[in-house]
């Protein structure tokens, strides 16, 4: 009975398997490595250095909204769609901003049925806005930042903006101040399936820079937390924990971004908009509040960051190349019982051998049966020994005859010899 599950139980020894194993094929993603950051252009004159259009076009794709915060578009390669990267970093772009309408002054004055009502905040940027001529937004860049701490970062350009939503008396009015800064990324990545992850995982670097960067040196970087080749390493001092960018590419950026960000959107007349540039109605979006504001920063620094990765550094992070592999598993678990019916039969056939030592056993001869009811003739009739091989012997020396009787047909032995 136990014999008759062995068939399902080896059955179930051994199966086909997957298992992931190293490739040959390249694995690879573009980053900013710790080299000095170059990106900007001549200008109209000194001091007036311009980033080069592809930048431009970054930025104006940033600020449109166009390039998402978890927007992947970096370069990068995977010949077998399945890989994995060590934790690495990048020279990147980020931005803060800040919530400051608990900043701001109200002051109001009425002409007649009409009132106007003025804004200011502590750094001067001022609001004015009319029940005749409702202002929606006033922007500007170099204030004195409120509430944000810029200290040790390395500061592109700080933003400050005021805004107005909806037909209210008061109407409901917002303050928001941001700063744009070069930061390092730390990253973990990988690819499944052919479908490429990025995380963040922080973003962050003290820099020799303030506030008021000094005319000519390069800002210089370094991360909070340094990895090199995947590695985390505690002394910061080093060449490949140190990032630097060019003084003029900072001043290109800045001289590129702030015009952009600097303007006026009003409303004169009901439901007609009136705005200084496209970008500061890309910057009002549909309430012009913190959130929207601090979205379209958000948008501005990811596309910066994708655009000097896969544009402007040339540098690579390699990663692993992953591929699967069949393979015969063994679930030796499954051999118990077979192994144990193989020994218990063993045992059964050591006792019965045992018990069987001093019987005889005719098992594929017939001459026990036809000695059983055999006449023999003869003077000194034949008594054969009761092993086979006694019965043998004996048979040899008679001849065996077929024969009728009362009691039947019956066999009849004559000796020989």
């Amino acid at each position: 009975m136990l014999a008759a599950a062995t068939d399902p139980f080896v059955q179930q020894v051994m199966g086909i398997q997957e298992r992931s194993i190293h490739a040959s094929g390249k694995s690879s993603i573009q980053i900013c490595n710790s080299s000095l950051y170059t990106d900007y252009g001549e200008g109209a004159g000194p001091g007036m250095n311009k980033v080069p259009l592809s930048t431009m076009g970054a930025i104006y794709s940033g600020l449109f909204q166009e390039q998402s915060p978890n927007s992947k578009n970096v370069m990068m390669e995977c010949a077998t769609g399945n890989c994995t990267f060590s934790p690495y970093q990048s020279l990147g772009f980020c931005s803060r901003c800040s919530n400051i309408t608990d900043s701001l002054n109200l002051s109001k004055e009425s002409f007649g049925s009409y009132s106007s009502y003025n804004y200011k905040l502590p750094n001067g940027l001022s609001f004015d806005t009319a029940i005749n001529t409702n202002t929606m937004i006033n922007t500007t860049t170099y204030k004195p930042l409120i509430k944000l701490d810029t200290t040790d970062l390395a500061l592109i350009l700080n933003f400050t903006a005021i805004s107005a939503s909806g037909y209210g008396t008061p109407p409901d009015v917002t303050a928001t101040e941001c700063a744009l800064y070069y930061c390092v990324d730390t990253y973990h990545a990988a690819v499944n399936g052919g479908v490429f992850t990025e995380i963040v995982t922080s973003n962050n670097g003290k820099s020799n820079s303030s506030s008021e960067y000094t005319f000519g040196k390069n800002i210089v970087i370094t991360p909070d937390t340094c990895y090199v080749n995947g590695t985390r390493r505690e002394n910061k001092d080093t060449q490949e924990c140190t990032y630097e960018v060019n003084y003029f590419s900072t001043l290109a950026m800045s001289n590129s971004v702030s015009p952009l960000l600097k303007g006026k959107g009003s409303r004169p007349i009901s439901n007609r908009p009136s705005w200084s540039s496209d970008t500061i109605e890309a910057l009002y979006g549909t309430y012009g509040n913190y959130t929207e504001i601090n979205s379209v920063f958000e948008s501005l620094a990811s596309s910066l960051t994708t655009h000097a990765r896969s544009k402007v550094c040339n540098s690579i992070k390699n990663g692993t190349a992953w591929t699967t592999q069949s393979y015969v598993h063994v679930c030796w678990p499954w051999m118990i019982l077979p192994i144990v019916l193989v020994v218990l039969s063993f045992v059964f056939l050591v006792i019965t051998v045992f018990h069987t030592r001093r019987q005889y056993i005719w098992k594929s001869s017939p001459l026990a049966l036809l000695f059983s009811d055999l006449r023999i003739d003869g003077d000194a009739p034949l008594r054969p020994d009761p092993t086979l091989k006694g019965m043998e012997i004996t048979s040899r020396k008679m001849d065996v005859y077929l024969e009728s009787s009362a009691e039947g047909p019956r066999l009849k032995a004559i000796r020989t010899s």
